[in-house]
């Protein structure tokens, strides 16, 4: 009980110009058929090194000023540095064994280099845990303005358990290269890597990527495999993915797979156990069938769902989405089910829809666990969805009665939440029964209104609390915004 309890705990285009690169190889062509003019551009060259465990980077980024104002710096996150020391790893001493089963291993990146428009430049790494380089710029940025930004470095990867970390089944390669902050109405978003929550806030991008691989290994990934080419003993493949916010890799050389197709979109399901990867697969087509259906399609080609060497149970990433392999069994086939729903959720709440899920993590997580519970009502109806919405939400809300906490906004920043269950207790479990009720109240014709046309509206964007609740008010044909926000406990 106390695993599942702790898995539980944790779940939880307008037409323009087409621009050619040749940036990696002569014979294979990117286009971008995005809006180049607004969005920014990675081109990432990266080498993998099984002895060291590290990767060696090379990244350029076409960076755009869209800030509305003139920049002399501009800042990047650089999260492997939160694992360098046991102090600053992001994680509760009570989870540091699963986190670190074979004890504390350094993980880090190493920034060799910096240049802008081709000319070298001053730059500092900061923050409490040395996770911001922060690059200072010649002259100013005017906005609208653009320059490329040339980073290379070294990856270290831990021997961890955890998002970013490798263990004996997969290297968990997320969250690894220099990504853009964002700049928003609060300016420039420098939080750490925080303990708790998914502690990311991240623009849509365009990306072109070059892996290189030893010839046995497979990275599951970000995007679509568009061509690969061998190097001798090593694989080199090259991947696209546009308009998306993040780039993850789950790599192996253990995979066993399987896939279906499900409205024009690949879906593929990988393990190490061939008894579940079509139960695994399963799940992810009818959740993509069933949250198409009630939201909007998914926009991409592709979506994967991966075993990986990760104990706190699932972790989303555009297209794809891991999976603690451990949960791939008959004992836990229903947390198998529930947790690839959930994970499958955040594709459209975090991933297409973006929003700080720092400062606003009920945003996505609110919206993803109910949409879980709305999986199992219209794939099994309403008994089933009574039963799940009663054992994974209500009880669990119910077990936190005496805690002060309950009584709290479920709308409220990382930094603010004391605990892991102070945080699920109000995010997953209170926002769920708030959108419940809220649903109850409006009726579901409304109800699922609000939904699609805040997908619709807020695609590849990043949202606010405030857009919802307009969604709302317009939906409902509200003058003002108290009673959504009492409702919805978002105060």
């Amino acid at each position: 009980m106390k695993t599942i309890f702790k898995i539980l705990l944790l779940l939880i285009i307008t037409i323009t110009p087409i621009v050619t690169y040749t940036f990696i190889r002569d014979d294979v062509q990117f286009t971008f058929n995005a809006n180049y003019k607004t969005l920014n551009r990675y081109f990432i060259k990266a080498e993998f090194d099984p002895v060291n465990k590290a990767i060696y980077v090379d990244e350029k980024v076409n960076y755009i000023n869209n800030t509305g104002k003139k920049l002399k710096k501009i800042y990047f996150h650089i999260y492997p540095n939160a694992f360098k020391t046991a102090k600053t790893a992001p994680y509760f001493e009570e989870d540091f064994y699963e986190a670190y089963p074979n004890g504390f291993d350094s993980g880090y990146i190493d920034i060799k280099k910096v240049t802008v428009d081709n000319r070298k430049s001053k730059y500092n790494i900061i923050g409490r845990d040395h996770t911001i380089l922060m690059i200072e710029l010649e002259k100013w940025l005017e906005n609208g303005a653009q320059i490329t930004v040339h980073i290379q470095g070294r990856v270290k990867i831990p021997n961890s358990r955890g998002r970013f970390g490798y263990d004996k089944y997969t290297f968990n390669i997320t969250n690894w290269y220099p990504i853009l902050a964002v700049y928003d109405e609060d300016g420039w978003n420098l939080d750490p890597y925080y303990k708790l929550g998914d502690p990311f806030y991240s623009d849509i991008s365009n990306y072109r990527v070059e892996f290189i691989v030893p010839s046995d290994y497979f990275p599951v990934s970000t995007g679509v495999i568009i061509d690969k080419k061998r190097l001798n003993d090593r694989l080199k493949y090259y991947i696209k993915a546009d308009n998306v916010r993040d780039f993850a890799i789950i790599l192996s050389n253990k995979f066993k797979k399987q896939e279906a197709w499900v409205d024009n979109i690949r879906v593929v399901s990988y393990c190490f156990d061939d008894l579940y990867k079509k139960a695994a697969l399963q799940y992810a087509v009818d959740s993509i069938k069933v949250f198409n259906d009630l939201f909007g399609k998914y926009p991409y080609e592709e979506f994967e769902v991966v075993a990986s060497d990760f104990y706190i149970g699932g972790m989303e990433y555009p297209n794809v989405v891991m999976i603690d392999k451990d949960i791939y069994s008959n004992e836990q086939l229903d947390i198998l089910e529930y947790i690839i729903v959930h994970e499958t959720a955040h594709q459209w709440w975090y991933g297409v829809v973006g929003n700080d899920q720092i400062d606003e993590p009920w945003l996505d997580e609110s919206l993803t666990e109910y949409s879980t519970i709305l999986y199992y009502e219209k794939k099994y109806g309403q008994e089933v969805k009574n039963k799940v919405f009663n054992q994974m939400v209500i009880n669990r809300f119910n077990k936190y009665e005496d805690y002060s906490f309950i009584n709290k906004s479920i709308n409220k920043s990382l930094k603010n939440f004391n605990s892991w269950r102070e945080y699920s207790a109000l995010v997953y479990q209170k926002g769920a029964i708030s959108l419940n009720e809220f649903r109850r109240k409006i009726g579901d014709e409304k109800f699922f209104n609000i939904l699609k046309l805040y997908f619709e509206k807020n695609m590849f964007k990043n949202a606010k609390t405030e857009d919802f609740i307009e969604i709302c008010r317009e939906v409902l044909k509200l003058k003002n915004d108290e009673t959504i926000i009492k409702q919805l406990s978002i105060r």
